[in-house]
């Protein structure tokens, strides 16, 4: 009879107010997972886009220094001005090359694994504060910029180098615990030794913690010995900054300027420069905020621990990187490029996290959702656009046919441009191979261009793997009349100097941007 009782008995209905917060703790147990899904589709996308993506002119130097047969021989490598990354950074291309016998996987293979790292320790730093809906929103900001789309994939130093500054941002907050401040050190270290700008992301973490020693009157050993340490490991990449300064230093491709530096938001978040800084200092209001200490509060139940002052300070820091960067380097006469300041992405993604806090939890997640639309679109262009691996030899195979549409293969073939000499020779035939040529003239290509980087850089490399570089003037002293390539790329001051010098040339070929000319040098001027 009991029995009976209990069975007619309406099963207990969840109260109202529990709904929403097990929704939530739904929503939140699925955040990790879609974490580490995107991470392995990013590593897959990566890994597909490098087989079919050419090696552009600074991966190819990273290629031939990494391939010298000894640490020596690296150094004079850098010295002579080949390339202007520290040591340690070949180092690691060497190892990611021998794990790959395609160069195009092998030597991008670091990067692409870096960010895999950059993005699970934003997710984790902000999940931190804000919660793993919010840590996965301001982790998911960085899939719609170029530490993305470009820099995930390229055998450069700068997405290491980011992923090492992202994973100290992890150790430095969970500090000073013993563990995280060793962890801290590493990085940092790390960061170092893989690009020679690194002690500006090291200073922010130094001011930050002079913040805090000022405001809580607590002196942290561990945690000054982690960041302070590191800068010793600077000598070694000193050699290198030198001779980049005494090398290129005077008449640098890049020069820094404010506007570029603003320009850098809108470029990293692909939007007009209004844009991109409209965003950058809403962030960076947010940080203001936040280290005020005006913001939501947080719910003690939900397991999320506010974050102190001198964090702010640090993610403030990272905001206004591109400002302070390119504020240094004109203070020190130095060269600045956007690709030197891409933690400024860590720094804005981070701090989106302080305008989502005032957000409700259903309009959190209509911006996740409007995130995620987007991202689908952008994937859904990218792989309807992947190129097929053989189109790797594309832009030599099209130079290929354009001269041999004018059956003059008595004269050399000279490339305007010094840096698509050197990707275009990579993947060109042996017959080709044979008949192009770069000039250079530093004096020229100051006078035409603002910059003699390239023709420096070429002629420096022309000594360390075979190069067909020849001085322009005695170059055209022995060869009177010879073909001309150019496609317009803005390192072309050869023309210039053949109009200069009343030269004729006249056009033979063309296919989309590549003009093919005949070039007959003035026989009553002597260069």
């Amino acid at each position: 009879m009991s029995e009976q009782v209990l069975q007619q008995q309406p099963a207990p209905k969840l109260e109202s107010h529990s709904r929403p917060r097990l929704f939530s703790r739904l929503r939140e147990r699925l955040a990790l997972p879609l974490v580490f899904g995107i991470v392995i589709y990013a590593t897959v996308r990566h890994l597909l886009q490098a087989v079919t993506k050419p090696l552009w002119f600074d991966e190819l130097l990273t290629e031939f220094v990494s391939r010298v047969p000894s640490f020596s021989a690296l150094m004079r490598a850098l010295k002579a001005g080949v390339d202007g990354q520290p040591p340690l950074f070949y180092e690691i291309e060497r190892v990611g090359a021998a794990l790959s016998m395609n160069e195009h996987i092998g030597y991008r293979l670091p990067a692409i694994l870096a960010f895999s790292i950059t993005f699970i320790c934003l997710y984790f730093f902000v999940a931190r504060r804000s919660g793993p809906i919010i840590g996965l929103v301001c982790a998911s900001l960085v899939l719609f910029t170029p530490l993305y789309t470009l820099y995930a994939d390229e055998a450069r130093p700068y997405g290491m180098f980011v992923a090492c500054i992202a994973f100290a941002l992890v150790c430095y907050q969970r500090a000073p615990a013993v563990p995280w401040a060793a962890g801290l050190f590493v990085s940092l270290s790390l960061a170092v030794c893989l690009h020679l700008t690194a002690l500006l992301p090291v200073a922010l973490f130094l001011a930050a913690e002079l913040f805090f020693t000022y405001s809580s009157k607590q002196f942290r050993p561990f945690v000054w010995s982690a960041l302070i340490l590191p800068c010793a490991f600077f000598a070694l990449s000193w050699p290198v900054l030198a001779a980049q300064k005494a090398n290129y230093g005077e008449h640098f491709v890049s020069r820094p300027h404010l506007m570029e530096a603003l320009r850098t938001y809108g470029e990293f978040f692909r939007v007009d420069t209004s844009l991109g800084f409209a965003l950058a200092g809403l962030c960076a209001a947010g940080a203001l905020a936040a280290l005020w200490h005006v913001g939501p509060s947080k719910d003690p139940a939900e397991g999320l621990e506010p974050g102190p002052p001198h964090e702010h300070l640090l993610v403030l820091g990272l905001v206004a990187y591109p400002l302070i960067a390119f504020g240094a380097a004109g203070l020190m006469h130095g060269g600045a490029m956007p690709r030197y300041v891409l933690c400024a992405v860590l720094g804005v993604a981070i701090a989106f996290r302080y305008i989502l806090d005032w957000l409700q939890p259903r309009s959190v997640l209509v911006c996740a959702l409007f995130l995620f639309l987007t991202l689908g679109t952008q994937e859904f262009s990218f792989w309807r656009t992947l190129p097929a691996s053989d189109t790797l030899f594309q832009p030599a195979t099209s130079l290929l046919a354009l001269v041999d549409s004018v059956h003059r293969d008595e004269l050399p073939v000279v490339v305007a441009d010094p840096e698509q000499y050197v990707s275009l020779l990579h993947y060109a035939s042996p017959s080709l191979r044979s008949r192009m040529v770069a000039v250079v003239d530093p004096p020229d290509a100051v006078h035409y261009l603002g910059t003699d980087t390239l023709d420096k850089n070429v002629t420096a490399l022309s000594k360390l793997t075979p190069l067909n570089v020849y001085d322009y003037p005695a170059f055209v002293v022995s060869n009177r009349s010879f073909l001309l390539f150019t496609n317009g790329s803005g390192f072309e001051w050869v023309p210039s100097r053949l109009l200069h010098d009343g030269d004729s040339f006249q056009i033979l070929a063309w296919k989309g941007n590549g003009v093919l000319y005949f070039v007959s040098i003035k026989p009553s001027e002597q260069n």
